[in-house]
């Protein structure tokens, strides 16, 4: 992994947000931690993303980790946009975020403001949103969760009914969630599910250099 460096950014609510940039390339991922974690949470599943292929940035959500503010819920997805604001600053030509969690639910509500091309989502939690404001319009989504826990899986499929465009649901077969589903038992599916889904939205959206040596299109 290339070296890290420091992040920051202030929301449109005024809270300044900290976190990791790394990575090199034309796309940009933001990687949205779940509550009560922060973005460390992404270091074991670091192996699931290729430092080479994209700019990478994990922000700790208000009152996490070296963020400020307290952490109110229906205000963090602010923290989301401010991610992905930084991605339009560096001018990236496929912006993508992966939330985890309660932080998936943040990433989809941002969407609303800041649209980027694409949503993965682990195990997602709306954790009291209502499902209405989770709809991220015309973003398509690869929504990721451990097959084994029903009330996860329940809301998986909320989420995706709910969704306003091409939503994809996968059910991997373990009890792994969130973060966990790039490190687990199901790490070597969950990798393979979400390199495919970005390389096909890239190629749609007609970024430059949009899919992998080896597989591009005729």
């Amino acid at each position: 992994m290339t070296v890290a460096r420091l992040a920051e950014r202030t929301t449109s609510d005024g809270v300044v947000v900290r976190g990791w940039r790394w990575g090199a390339g034309s796309a940009y991922g933001v990687l949205v931690h779940d509550a009560g974690s922060d973005c460390d949470e992404w270091r074991p599943a670091l192996a699931a993303f290729d430092p080479d292929a994209a700019v990478f940035v994990a922000l700790d959500l208000r009152g996490h980790g070296a963020s400020d503010g307290e952490w109110v819920v229906e205000r963090a997805h602010l923290d989301v946009e401010a991610a992905v604001a930084l991605a339009d600053d560096a001018g990236a030509a496929f912006r993508f975020v992966v939330g985890a969690g309660v932080g998936g639910a943040c990433a989809l509500r941002a969407a609303d403001l800041r649209k980027p091309d694409a949503l993965v989502l682990l195990s997602p939690d709306p954790d009291g949103l209502e499902i209405a404001d989770l709809r991220a319009p015309g973003v398509p989504k690869l929504v990721l969760v451990g097959s084994h826990d029903a009330r996860r899986t329940e809301q998986a499929a909320a989420i995706a009914r709910g969704s306003i465009g091409w939503a994809l649901v996968a059910g991997l077969p373990t009890g792994d969630q969130g973060t966990r589903l790039l490190t687990g038992s199901a790490a070597a599916h969950a990798q393979q599910l979400i390199v495919g889904f970005l390389n096909e939205c890239r190629y749609q959206s007609g970024a430059e250099d949009a899919v992998q040596r080896g597989s591009e299109r005729p």
